[in-house]
């Protein structure tokens, strides 16, 4: 079953940018679990790689986002993701930025805050 109707399957389901960043607040908070210092770390990844396989709709919760993300995988425009971390409840943000129509160069990771 094809996820994303807008998507025809035989389309790369890879919208990463060529670059990732993540915010130094980012970067902070993942190095601060007292508990497990690597479960932040695959949240991070496991949350990357939703995005890049273009599985929004598992995370995204806003339709106008989904439905310009489906649109993006036509033009080439930006993505946006929003992943909740499950203990902390704290919402991140990815971004891939399009430089130009079919051009993505850099993936962000965030906090709404950062924004």
């Amino acid at each position: 079953m094809n996820p994303n109707p807008q998507v025809s399957p035989s389309t790369p389901r890879t919208v990463i940018g060529l670059a990732t960043y993540q915010t130094s607040h980012l970067a902070a908070w993942v190095e601060r679990d007292p508990d497990d210092p690597e479960r932040r770390h695959r949240f991070l990844l496991d949350s990357l790689t939703i995005h890049s396989e273009g599985r929004w709709e598992e995370t995204t919760q806003d339709e106008h986002d989904r439905q310009a993300n489906a649109d993006a995988w036509e033009t080439g425009a930006r993505v946006f993701s929003a992943h909740q971390d499950a203990v902390t409840a704290r919402f991140i943000w990815i971004i891939t930025d399009a430089v130009c129509e079919g051009s993505r160069l850099a993936t962000t990771l965030l906090f709404p805050s950062d924004y």
